[in-house]
């Protein structure tokens, strides 16, 4: 349990180290809000090069992009680079300048959609690559035979189960919405839950994704707006893996993982393994269906890594979970990390903060400590 009191002699009490960095993390906030890197690296087409590959899986997608305007990019610029961050208190000072230099990554992630060598490299220097100890693990799970559920659960049902999960945690300010990309997830910008109207889902599906998605996305999101600074709440730099790790660990200790979810964290490893090794779009997934993926679960995997031209951030489910696990072997308390966005290798920082006051305790708990 997290339990810490503020010293009142601190000479960087909560008041004053709040004052001090409230302008920088605003700005910060504002650009990240601007910047929403999956929307811009998803295809517009993308559900056009889908049937045509099921017809024909030897063909390369051609993918398009959603124009980016100068101004819209040079506002985004502007926002990153509007104060200088101050160093009245170093590790403070480090983790905005780091979240500044993540941010002018990403929107230079942006700019490089289509350029397969420069989005992947961009991609490698924000979210690093499989390690040959991961690319084990994943081949070892793909092995496992595959249950291939039927897809029976529709997207109105998921939306219905993911309201209730809303208004049972308390998060009344937070919303369902539907948008046009098959990927689900949390935009905590604006406080939503995107769906895709269009997608079927297994029937495990949907306590699974509630659990993965409001009882940590959205849960640690929530924690992170009560702190006094929203980069608690948008994400501190090297959050990721930790965040995907979380939810993909919370679906197995609240007994809604199954292999095949298990077998898609592995796939996306391999598919993340076969962009930096160089394979095509059409490689990558035949690799994917060597290991017993249908048809279109290869191209929706091989898109994911894919889309901009090569986008690594994939294997990090996989990555996480393992980390995770590591940390609660090692007794680490799951509770620390629903605090905000954060990474396992943010909590002596985390400590720090709540001895000083500056951060409060989590009052969202999701489904990890019931």
């Amino acid at each position: 349990m997290i339990s810490h009191s503020p010293q009142a002699d601190d000479p960087l009490y909560a008041p004053d180290l709040i004052g001090v960095y409230a302008a920088v993390d605003r700005s910060l906030a504002r650009a990240a809000s601007l910047i929403r890197t999956i929307e811009w690296i998803t295809p517009s087409n993308a559900a056009e090069e889908r049937e045509r590959f099921l017809v024909n899986p030897t063909l390369e997608p051609l993918f398009t992009y959603s124009p980016r305007s100068e101004e819209e990019k040079a506002s985004l610029l502007a926002l990153i680079g509007e104060n200088e961050i101050p160093s009245i208190e170093p590790t403070l000072h480090g983790l905005f300048e780091e979240r500044k230099n993540e941010l002018s990554l990403e929107s230079a992630l942006i700019d490089a959609r289509g350029d397969r060598a420069e989005m992947t490299r961009l991609s490698q220097t924000i979210y690093g690559v499989p390690s040959p100890s991961l690319l084990t693990i994943a081949e070892a799970i793909l092995t496992e035979t595959p249950e291939s559920s039927p897809f029976t659960l529709s997207s109105q049902e998921i939306y219905a189960l993911f309201d209730d999960a809303l208004h049972q945690l308390g998060l009344s300010d937070w919303k369902v919405s539907y948008w046009e990309n098959r990927t689900t997830m949390v935009r905590q910008e604006t406080k939503e839950i995107l769906l895709s109207k269009e997608r079927t889902f297994r029937a495990n599906d949907g306590a699974r994704l509630v659990v993965h998605e409001i009882g940590v996305h959205a849960t640690r999101a929530a924690n992170g707006y009560r702190q006094p600074f929203t980069i608690f709440a948008l994400g501190l730099p090297g959050y990721l893996a930790t965040e995907e790790g979380l939810a993909s660990y919370a679906e197995q200790v609240c007994g809604y993982s199954d292999i095949d979810t298990l077998r898609t964290y592995a796939a996306r490893v391999i598919a993340v393994d076969a962009l930096v090794s160089g394979a095509s779009f059409v490689e990558t997934a035949e690799r994917l269906r060597s290991h017993n993926l249908s048809l279109s679960e290869s191209f929706d995997v091989t898109l994911r890594v894919f889309r901009g031209g090569g986008f690594t951030k994939d294997y990090l489910y996989l990555k996480g979970l393992s980390d995770v696990r590591a940390y609660v072997e090692r007794g680490g308390d799951v509770e620390e990390l629903l605090i905000g966005k954060i990474a396992i290798e943010h909590l002596p920082l985390v400590s720090s903060l709540l001895s000083k006051g500056v951060l409060k305790a989590p009052q969202c708990r999701g489904y990890l400590t019931l």
